[in-house]
């Protein structure tokens, strides 16, 4: 897990980010396809469970460095203020922060990772399930 910069996009207080890219290169889609549906899951079962899904493309994380290698990876990420401890607003140095509300969300969702059913099968089974669907011969 990483902090990324604080974007419009992506704001705090709105839970774990589930990264599926940065500005060097897009993860691993069938690895991020699978943490995505384990969210899906905590998500039913807790309604305070938050997330979100985004290409945080700020800056480059050590998921593109593994992608490069040959390795799977994606990335989950908090919402970081004050990246780099600049506050842009007040232009002065200032500590960086996260909403610890995201921080309980990606406690959860590490959890839910471990605990799952559902395995990780090196594909995106509810996007190959549409894609099944809409190609399906008319009656």
């Amino acid at each position: 897990m990483d902090t990324s910069a604080q974007r419009p996009f992506a704001p705090q207080g709105e839970g774990v980010i589930l990264r599926i890219g940065d500005k060097t290169s897009a993860f691993t889609p069938a690895v991020s396809a699978h943490c995505h549906q384990v969210a899906q899951e905590i998500a039913k079962q807790d309604k305070r469970f938050r997330f979100q899904r985004k290409l945080m493309d700020g800056g480059t994380c050590e998921a593109s460095a593994y992608c490069a290698l040959g390795y799977e990876a994606t990335g989950v990420c908090l919402s970081l203020g004050n990246y780099h401890n600049v506050d842009t607003k007040r232009k002065r140095l200032a500590p960086e922060y996260i909403d610890l509300r995201d921080y309980d969300t990606a406690i959860k969702l590490f959890v839910g990772l471990a605990r799952t059913a559902l395995r990780y099968k090196g594909h995106d089974d509810q996007l190959a399930g549409k894609l099944k669907e809409i190609m399906a011969p008319l009656p």
